[in-house]
């Protein structure tokens, strides 16, 4: 059942009527709560991004045994992040653009969850040489943990993944262990190509991707204490927009700013 785009306001009174529902998708729509969700027993697929809901994480979610997909970014989600062992199908998390706290979780009682997207909230804490620890090693995977509070150094455990997408950009990241940043597929073969900064860009560097690219590459900044770092901020120094940088790295005149 698709509903997106509308300004509808959705109720999920009498959901559990509906004993073939699989793909629901509310985003962009009035929809306020997620209460009675729960009896959407049969419900495989759930997206409700870009609407009104806030507040904890819906517990509701929880009961929804058989969900591959959940999509709740750009929401006014808050707090912490709760176990989802119960999703036990859970193939897609996407909780980005909320106003999450506390520290981000391991996921470590989660088989199959290959996609996750957390970025833009206010996660905090290490990343657990755990995190995703259930995961077939083989499973191509997208980690997109950007602009948050995340602190550590990338856990050495990662090297068990061979393929990975890996955002970390904007965060208090101090390291990358060495055997990571010679992992031919991480990053679409950046990583490959360029080291670790193909993974992240080095203290004393940035760039607005906060990783060196194929054109895109990380340009020297003396404020730039963590790896990964998006702007530049020094004493003094302006703080160089996006369209600027684009303007060094291919020589093209667009507008740019200085902050």
């Amino acid at each position: 059942l698709w509903l997106y785009s509308n300004p509808i306001v959705f109720s999920f009174e009498n959901i559990g009527s509906a004993r073939k529902l699989r793909d629901l998708r509310l985003d962009a729509t009035k929809l306020h709560s997620l209460h009675g969700i729960g009896a959407a027993s049969s419900l495989e697929s759930f997206d409700a991004r870009f609407t009104e809901i806030k507040g904890p994480f819906p517990e509701e979610i929880l009961r929804l045994s058989n969900l591959r997909v959940l999509s709740l970014g750009n929401n006014g989600l808050t707090g912490t992040i709760p176990s989802l062992g119960n999703l036990r199908f859970l193939l897609s998390l996407r909780l980005d653009s909320n106003q999450l706290t506390g520290s981000l979780p391991a996921f470590d009682d989660v088989h199959f969850l290959k996609y996750l997207d957390l970025s833009d909230n206010h996660l905090t804490g290490s990343i657990s040489k755990n995190f995703l620890a259930l995961l077939n090693k083989n499973t191509a995977v997208t980690m997109r943990l950007s602009q948050n509070h995340v602190t550590g150094v990338i856990p050495e455990e990662f090297k068990r993944f061979s393929s990975l997408s890996l955002s970390l950009a904007g965060n208090h990241i101090l390291g990358i262990p060495p055997p990571l940043c010679g992992i031919s597929e991480w990053n679409d073969g950046d990583v490959r190509d360029f080291g670790c900064e193909g993974i992240l860009c080095k203290p004393g560097s940035f760039n607005a991707y906060g990783r060196k690219t194929s054109g895109v590459d990380c340009f020297e900044c003396s404020g730039a204490v963590y790896y990964g770092e998006r702007q530049c901020e020094t004493s003094g120094v302006s703080r160089l927009s996006f369209s600027f940088i684009l303007c060094l790295q291919f020589g093209f005149f667009l507008t740019f700013a200085l902050y």
